[in-house]
């Protein structure tokens, strides 16, 4: 069934512009909240002596989130992504 079929009018740009807007500003809240829980994971580390970066930690978070991938973003490029992030 496509849009017109169900009389719902197509989003104009604006519209659409205004959803990215506010899904980056979630996106932006759950970043800073990914990270300051990273800062305590980094202060148990630090506390510990335990390596801050464990690239065997990175590759099993973006298998997780790989696996979890339902699209339309491809897996390379949710890995990337997460690099960054991690």
């Amino acid at each position: 069934m496509s849009e017109t079929d169900n009389h719902t009018p197509p989003a104009t740009l604006a519209e659409l512009r205004v959803q990215i807007d506010a899904i980056d500003g979630e996106l932006l809240a759950l970043l800073n909240r990914r990270a300051k829980v990273a800062e305590q994971v980094g202060e148990i580390k630090r506390r510990e002596g335990s390596p801050f970066f464990r690239p065997d930690r990175v590759a099993q978070v973006i298998d997780k989130i790989q696996s979890a991938n339902k699209g339309p973003l491809k897996d390379v490029h949710v890995a990337a992504v997460w690099r960054e992030i991690m």
